[in-house]
């Protein structure tokens, strides 16, 4: 007695003799009685209550003659999406295609589909039908008993529905992962976005800065400018009283006793005041004017590449890699001018351009750039040396290799360093040994520099020891 209610009860039976085909319908499907005596004369068994054909599980069965045909019934079901879930195939079927390869095109059709070889003749090569068929396969001898036959198919109807079940809770959590795929993608997009104008701000607050020192400058040199203003004022009243004094000798009058030396005392004034004029003229606001002309240019340009850079553009441009070392230093430079820290470069490049999203990459060079500039600097709150010297060494190398080309840039500072617990967490989203740090820097780093093919690593001897950073990024 069969309980488990099965979910697929359809049974492709393949056989050319029409006598095998009608047991198959009076042993599997819900028909008269008749099946019963049938059984009982060709098996000599014994009918009996627990034989009662309303205990029994019947199929849903589907007969033909020919492997071809079967073949075609069975690639109809699968399209219709109603597909068997055993075939009983015979193995010798003239004048058609025989069993074997029936089989072999039922696999090919549908994976999940049982097969049941069942044959008279003993010559059939089970190992080059297990080899064709591969899987959810058994052989049997006619003739087959009902209770025999009847389980084989059920058992047959139970693996599908298992094979099915763990198909679609496969399917399931397929959809599930690539559901769960998709939403890490988009918050690693959004944790890139959010790194990007945090790093953004941080390069905002660096221009800003160094806006704010280049205009200082500016102003101090205001107040020259003011100051050489009042020098040519007082020059102009000089002349000016001159010109009245010249003005009352040409109208007549008593002319004094000492009118000689009257003159040649003017005259010197008036030679002074020229000297002074040409000396403020050429030297002092020449060189105040120059100067205010350098600093609104050094605005311009910083303005100008942090427009440039504020565009969180993934598109791939072409640029040279050391004009971009070198942007990414004019934004920082003055950070490492405050603190003293020198900074060094060493650069061995090819004269080829790179075809990588310019921005990004910018941005990724300030992160890390940046990142060595902090521990330096907490390096020196913590040296107890009052000769340490804190250093930057930025290096670009370029390799080829026998398929890619790449660029090797190294960081390399003198600054605290980190233990190895640290560095093994140095790239994950939130982590960060500085106070009031995002810890999206290096992270951000290294989801962009993996994004393009190429890798990013962090070395370090140790707290104390300084680190290193390591970057490939690939040509294109």
């Amino acid at each position: 007695m069969n309980n488990q209610q099965l979910d697929n009860v359809r049974v492709l039976a393949i056989d050319d003799d029409v006598n095998i085909l009608e047991y198959y319908r009076t042993s599997l499907t819900q028909t008269s009685s008749v099946s019963d005596s049938f059984e009982r004369l060709l098996f000599e068994t014994v009918a009996s209550d627990d034989d009662s054909r309303e205990s029994k599980q019947f199929f849903d069965l589907t007969e033909t003659s020919q492997g071809e045909d079967g073949v075609a019934l069975a690639a109809k079901a699968k399209e219709e999406g109603r597909p068997f879930a055993c075939a009983l195939v015979d193995m010798r079927m003239p004048p058609g295609i025989d069993g074997h390869e029936t089989a072999r095109r039922l696999r090919a059709l549908d994976e999940q589909i049982f097969i049941i070889i069942v044959t008279a003749y003993s010559d059939t090569e089970i190992g080059s039908l297990q080899q064709a068929v591969r899987h959810d396969l058994l052989y049997s001898s006619k003739p087959i008993p009902p209770d025999q036959l009847h389980q084989l198919v059920y058992n047959a109807c139970i693996s599908w529905d298992r094979t099915n079940t763990l198909h679609q809770l496969q399917e399931e959590l397929e959809n599930k992962v690539r559901a769960r795929t998709e939403e890490i993608e988009r918050l690693s997009e959004q944790a890139q976005f959010s790194a990007f104008q945090a790093g953004l701000v941080e390069m905002n607050s660096s221009v800003i800065h160094n806006i704010g020192n280049a205009v200082g400058g500016m102003g101090g040199l205001s107040w020259k400018l003011e100051s050489e203003l009042k020098g040519i004022q007082t020059i102009s009243k000089g002349l000016e009283q001159l010109q009245q004094e010249c003005h009352q000798l040409e109208q007549g009058g008593d002319l004094p006793e000492n009118m000689a030396e009257q003159i040649k005392r003017r005259s010197n004034i008036m030679k002074v005041a020229c000297d002074s004029l040409n000396v403020i003229a050429e030297k002092r606001l020449k060189g105040i004017v120059d100067t205010l002309s350098e600093s609104v240019d050094y605005i311009k340009g910083i303005v100008t590449l942090q427009q440039a850079a504020a565009k969180s553009d993934s598109h791939a441009t072409a640029f040279r890699l050391d004009q971009l070392v070198d942007d990414a230093l004019i934004i920082l430079q003055d950070r490492f001018d405050q603190y003293a820290i020198e900074v060094h470069k060493s650069f061995e490049l090819e004269p080829e351009e790179l075809h990588l999203p310019r921005n990004q990459l910018l941005q990724l060079l300030i992160n890390i750039m940046k990142n060595s500039l902090e521990a330096v600097m907490l390096q020196q709150e913590q040296a107890a040396s009052p000769d340490y010297c804190g250093e930057v060494n930025i290096e670009l190398r370029q390799h080829h290799t026998a398929d890619r080309g790449y660029v090797q840039l190294r960081v390399i500072d003198n600054g605290v360093g980190s233990s190895l617990p640290q560095q093994e967490k140095i790239f994950a989203s939130g982590f960060s040994t500085k106070k009031r740090s995002s810890g999206l820097g290096l992270h951000s780093a290294a989801n962009f520099i993996q994004s393009i093919g190429g890798e990013i690593h962090f070395y370090s001897a140790g707290d104390g020891e300084g680190a290193t950073v390591d970057v490939q990024i690939p040509l294109k």
